[in-house]
């Protein structure tokens, strides 16, 4: 018996990538040469180091400001390999929750929050593929192709999003297991990107190929024991460097829209989704702060 009839999710899940990968597969080639570097994957770092602290509400019970930077720096904690984050000259982004609404229930309840980015300019974090690209060395040194890596995730300029958090009550406590942040809100496109390539070595150098831009909706985690995963949900799918205009903005959604209905979620660092899900926890809590670990 052939295994897609034995295992029927299987072939669903084969089916699901045909599509994906045919949706990502139809971009207009790009491509440059990777430079290796000399750093390796992060630790797992100290229970007693800490990151940026976001500020959820100052004493008035107003929510302050806090720089596009801090928001994004959980980026370093969920990627697997080292991230580099920098922000284009001039950057002004600053980002805030402006309400929140909550509903308790006896066993579940939901928490969500509307907020604001504001000021122009890109917030960038970089990954670095050097590991990858030297763990599958006698992969790619066979002339084969490393599918649809991880470049970079960015923010650029200003909008509007909103935090969903739900869980489960426990000893009359809320307890978050879901935590979603939504980028494209009250009619804004989201401001989000996620840039993905593919690795193979040209002349042998590494190069990336392939390389595709997906507009990012939202990013969703769950509380889980292990192997942690990333649901993404998106907008629009396009090349990088692709020309611009009303049939390929067309192309991109439909693209994306194809892609939400298989796209697989993205493996991460069991530390990156604690620190979301312990984020979420402080926003339930109605913390006046939350301070990341820090992923060095």
């Amino acid at each position: 018996m052939h295994c897609c009839d034995r295992f029927p999710e299987f072939k669903l899940v084969l089916f699901g990538w045909s599509f994906f990968l045919m949706a990502v597969g139809c971009a207009i080639p790009a491509q440059h040469r990777i430079i290796l570097s000399d750093r390796s994957p992060s630790a797992t770092p100290k229970a007693t180091s800490a990151g940026p602290t976001v500020y959820l509400k100052d004493d008035s019970g107003q929510a302050p400001v806090n720089p596009i930077s801090s928001l994004m720096y959980f980026v370093r904690l969920i990627s697997p390999e080292p991230v580099e984050m920098s922000e284009s000259v001039g950057n002004t982004q600053q980002s805030r929750i402006v309400s929140a609404n909550r509903h308790i229930g006896s066993e579940t309840f939901f928490v969500t929050c509307q907020f604001e980015i504001t000021g122009v300019g890109t917030q960038q974090n970089i990954i670095d593929q050097t590991h990858a690209i030297r763990s599958h060395g006698k992969f790619l040194s066979k002339g084969k192709t490393l599918k649809h890596r991880l470049a970079y995730i960015n923010i650029e300029g200003a909008g509007k999003g909103s935090i969903h958090v739900e869980g489960i009550m426990s000893d009359n406590k809320p307890q978050a297991t879901k935590f979603s942040l939504r980028f494209n809100e009250q009619g804004h496109a989201s401001p989000v990107t996620i840039g993905l390539n593919d690795i193979r070595r040209i002349d042998g150098e590494p190069y990336a190929v392939n390389e595709t831009v997906i507009r990012v909706n939202s990013l969703t985690f769950h509380r889980q024991e292990e192997n942690p995963k990333m649901e993404v949900s998106v907008a629009s799918i396009n090349p990088k460097n692709g020309s611009e205009g009303i049939l390929r903005n067309l192309v991109g959604r439909v693209k994306g829209a194809v892609a939400n209905m298989f796209i697989p979620p993205i493996s991460i660092k069991l530390e990156g989704n604690q620190a979301m899900l312990d984020f979420a926890q402080a926003i339930v809590d109605q913390r006046p702060t939350y301070t990341f670990p820090s992923a060095n």
